[in-house]
């Protein structure tokens, strides 16, 4: 059942959009309204708010309502050059983009909305008069917020500017991605110091121990494996889920598997859009439409290549005829029960996040919660960093690959096991190990937005994108998005 925090969200999102800057002036940088957070000062109700508003972006279309999704996946080997008539969709996929198109500018537009979000809460808690162990952990909330929010940015866009509060208002010029991954790694270390707690915390939000994975996930695309996994050692009050669809389904959400989930409602607003109060409104997302109601997200045969046999994990990620879905119904046989034209027969799409796994019907509105961070990922990244921290142990690592395969619903042979080792995955050194966790990754996190990350700090990205054919309009030069033209014209210190 869906909580309270989806009806009460797009209350409190509302209440702070008539309090905080002007997003349009805020992304040009520059505050002409004048406003400040005194009207936080002394309304616990309101701080709670503030900070629960920060969330939002993450639901708009230009994140995780739409461009967030495919923004990810479509450049990975993952997906196939999407031959829908939606030129987003093509551009995307064959690294053709510009600072003109929706989906990079609307990605970067809605990272900086939730920065100055962030930024109206940190900036004003100096003068809150509540009582500390109230807001503290709070505003340490907005401080993790505007951390993950920097990581995207980051190593999606590269370098960018820089706004951390009053002292930097007005036009910033790029810093160097290093530098702005400082910035994530800054304000993640006060989140996962100063958050609430599991048990605390409200369903729907992020704890301290999201903190802590967030703050491991940055460290090791820094390559600083000691401190992620110190990092990665503090998330303890999570665990894996018995059956791995229920990470993607309705009846799954805010399942203990969950870190970090973006929270949707089918039906919501206007439709997808949102449009009587605009994107960063709309509570439900077109997920389930581009990947398997359209049928956009045909696999790779590399992708369907990389499942070992009787993998269970494969029906749980992928529509294939005869599967079947919603009250009964047999995919490529039976249609949609709507307007839709429905399943198609031998038409293999994505099935996580897809409404048919609960519906008869093809929904562009879905309210399915997208996971973005959960457990088995930070088993999996954990196991990375005992192959090559200081002291590290590789049967430590192996250890951490197999409590992902030996969830009940998978429960594949162990890595280390004869079986294994005759499928192609000897893990008897530490570069044996990491091909498996480069396969163990693909496999559990197929569709959910890691791969191409993954494959570019292992440095991959060249090899398994462009030197296979697979993306050939990829380069170096083309690993990261571009910047918003208009962000470029209107910002003179963008060179």
């Amino acid at each position: 059942m869906k909580n309270l925090f989806k009806y009460t969200l797009y209350g409190l999102s509302l209440a702070i959009c008539l309090v905080s800057c002007n997003e349009d002036e805020y992304l040009q940088f520059q505050d002409t309204n004048g406003l400040n957070a005194a009207v936080l000062e002394a309304t616990p109700e309101l701080q709670e708010s503030a900070v629960v508003a920060i969330y939002s972006p993450f639901r708009s279309e230009g994140m995780y309502g739409r461009y967030g999704n495919l923004l990810y996946d479509y450049v990975s080997d993952e997906l196939s050059i999407s031959i829908s008539g939606q030129p987003q969709l093509s551009r995307i996929s064959e690294f053709l983009l510009d600072g003109t198109f929706d989906a990079p500018s609307g990605f970067y537009k809605a990272a900086y909305s939730g920065i100055a979000k962030a930024n109206f809460v940190i900036d004003g808690s100096e003068n809150y008069t509540t009582d500390p162990e109230f807001y503290e952990p709070l505003v340490a909330e907005a401080y993790f917020m505007r951390g993950v929010y920097y990581y995207i940015l980051a190593t999606r866009y590269g370098d960018v500017p820089i706004k951390i509060g009053e002292s930097t208002s007005g036009f910033q010029p790029l810093s160097a991605q290093a530098d702005v991954l400082q910035q994530a790694v800054a304000d993640l270390k006060i989140g996962s110091e100063g958050m609430r707690t599991k048990g605390e915390q409200s369903i729907g939000r992020a704890t301290n121990e999201s903190a802590f994975a967030m703050l491991g996930k940055t460290y090791l695309y820094m390559k600083e494996y000691d401190e992620a996994y110190a990092a990665f050692n503090q998330v303890t009050s999570y665990s894996l889920v018995a059956n791995y669809i229920d990470n993607f389904n309705v009846a799954g959400e805010f399942n203990d598997e969950s870190l970090f989930e973006i929270d949707f409602r089918k039906g919501a607003l206007d439709g997808i859009w949102g449009n009587n109060v605009g994107n960063n409104n709309s509570m439900s997302t077109l997920r389930s439409a581009d990947y398997s109601g359209w049928g956009n997200s045909k696999p790779n045969p590399v992708m369907l290549e990389a499942y070992e046999d009787n993998d269970p994990r494969f029906e749980d990620t992928w529509w294939i005829t005869g599967d079947t879905y919603g009250t009964g119904r047999t995919w490529g046989v039976d249609p949609d029960v709507g307007d839709f034209s429905g399943p198609t027969n031998g038409n293999i799409t994505m099935k996580k996040y897809s409404s048919y796994i609960e519906d008869d019907i093809h929904t562009q509105d879905n309210g399915t919660n997208l996971r973005l961070l959960r457990y088995a990922d930070v088993l999996l990244m954990k196991a990375e960093t005992e192959l090559y921290r200081s002291g590290g142990s590789l049967s430590g690592a192996i250890a951490l690959m197999n409590q992902v395969r030996s969830r009940p619903s998978v429960n594949m042979p162990l890595y280390g096991s004869a079986d294994m080792d005759a499928a192609g995955y000897p893990v008897s050194s530490v570069d044996q190990a990491f091909e498996a966790l480069i396969h163990e990754r693909q496999i559990e996190l197929a569709g959910e937005g890691k791969r191409f990350l993954d494959l570019q700090r292992w440095g991959l990205d060249v090899e398994y994108l462009f030197i296979t054919g697979i993306k050939p309009n990829y380069t170096l030069e083309r690993k990261f998005l571009p910047i918003p033209t208009e962000q470029i014209d209107t910002n003179p210190l963008i060179d």
